[in-house]
């Protein structure tokens, strides 16, 4: 038994920074790393705040309950023919029975939005299965291209692999300065009248620490 509270437990008790957010997705994509470069590879297939315990002691986020783990099918043109994980958190190919090693990187960026806008993500799905998320955070680009990235309808438009993943997210957070990383999240009324695609959802806007101008070219 590992000690500590689910993310879902977690997240009820209080709110997240951006860089704790960043943080735990680093951390995971390091365990999906090893998952999808074991022989087969291993797909976990239920990404969710349920599914992931911080630990007690080192405050590590550990992917938990593996029962709809597959391996991926030798051919990726077919995938995994059985579909299994939560609606909201599955990726378009697995609401189709087929998943892929990239099929998790798209959970992992629906985990983030859930956890920037504290709503379930069945909440934010448009009628192609697209998650309007974007109206209701305010990231830096490089922040809002790297989830925009992880949650690209097709596995091909992802990142080739966690490990891909991983390496930009630690690009692009070798440009923050130490002191913005401490800054807390900054809960802001969203104003309904400003964007029509939130008239049903209110919401909260999450300041993002990452500065624009630190991430001008």
């Amino acid at each position: 038994l590992i000690p500590g509270l689910t993310l879902q437990e977690e997240r009820k008790q209080r709110r997240y920074s951006v860089v704790e957010i960043l943080d735990t997705l680093e951390a995971l994509l390091g365990t999906l790393t090893y998952l999808h470069e074991r022989s087969p590879p291993v797909v976990h297939r239920d990404i969710k705040p349920a599914n992931i315990i911080r630990h007690a002691d080192s405050g590590a986020p550990i992917l938990i309950d593996f029962s709809a783990v597959c391996d991926e099918a030798p051919d990726p043109d077919l995938g995994s023919m059985t579909t299994a994980g939560t609606f909201g958190y599955m990726a378009p190919e697995q609401l189709q029975g087929r998943a892929e090693p990239r099929t998790d990187l798209y959970a992992l960026g629906v985990l983030a939005v859930t956890l920037l806008t504290r709503r379930e993500p069945h909440t934010l799905l448009d009628h192609t299965h697209k998650l309007q998320s974007e109206p209701l955070v305010q990231l830096a680009p490089r922040t809002r291209g790297f989830l925009r990235r992880l949650l690209a309808p097709t596995p091909a438009q992802r990142y080739p692999s966690a490990r891909a993943a991983r390496s930009a997210l630690r690009a692009a957070r070798s440009m923050l300065d130490g002191q913005q990383q401490e800054h807390a999240v900054e809960e802001i009324i969203y104003d309904l009248q400003s964007s029509p695609q939130a008239q049903q959802i209110p919401a909260l806007l999450v300041s993002d620490p990452i500065t624009e101008q630190g991430w001008q070219q």
